[in-house]
């Protein structure tokens, strides 16, 4: 079976894990397995290669699969099944927060959400004596293990996590495609357990609380 995938999945991990669990899901069923390789600069599909003049690289048997894992390796999958931290489908390996990916045939990768880990280790209720809104302080280290300073997120803004950027600069990287940042939203949050709860009182003066 010759697996063609595009050549940007070097930087794409979703088509990286994607042509990697292909590739093992076809091993499993007993196919074997060819890998056209070409450079990215000579067309971004084979269709663009070969309407350009150029022919890809062909692999076959051990090759194949080790230049498949260098691509997936390059676009940053991980397929070890180390796990610091996990919940459900999210976990934490090597200081970045990824999620797991299952083929119909059972076969197991993982793609990586960002460059750092991040958690929410307290949850403050802000209450003014009118209105009461919420907000989380997150912490989170870069996979260099660089951490990064503890933010408040008002919860009016935390999915859009557009704070990401704002708060930790271009050093935090969200990566691209489809719904990573939705998942990212969803991974911090799993993977926070149950962070402190406080109620703030933002105002001065006297206030008569319930049962006092």
């Amino acid at each position: 079976m010759l697996l063609a995938f595009d050549a940007d999945a070097v930087r794409k991990p979703q088509v990286a894990a994607a042509q990697l669990a292909c590739a093992r899901a076809l091993i499993k069923a007993q196919y074997a397995v060819e890998f056209e390789r070409w450079k990215e600069a000579d067309g971004k599909g084979i269709d663009n290669l070969l309407a350009a003049g150029e022919k890809p690289e062909g692999l076959s048997g051990e090759d194949a699969m080790a230049a498949i894992k260098d691509v997936a390796e390059q676009a940053g999958v991980d397929t070890t099944a180390s796990e610091t931290a996990s919940s459900g489908p999210f976990f934490i390996h090597s200081g970045r927060i990824l999620r797991r990916i299952v083929t119909r045939d059972g076969d197991r990768s993982a793609i990586p959400l960002c460059n750092f880990s991040a958690r929410m280790v307290e949850e403050q209720e802000l209450d003014d004596g009118v209105q009461t809104s919420r907000s989380f302080a997150i912490e989170g280290s870069l996979a260099t293990g660089e951490a990064l300073p503890r933010i408040s997120v008002p919860s009016a803004e935390y999915s859009e996590m557009d704070w990401v950027l704002d708060s930790w600069g271009a050093r935090a990287v969200v990566n691209a495609g489809r719904g990573m940042k939705d998942d990212l939203r969803c991974a911090i949050q799993s993977l926070s357990g149950n962070a402190h709860r406080q109620h703030v009182y933002t105002h001065t003066g006297w206030r008569k609380l319930e049962g006092g």
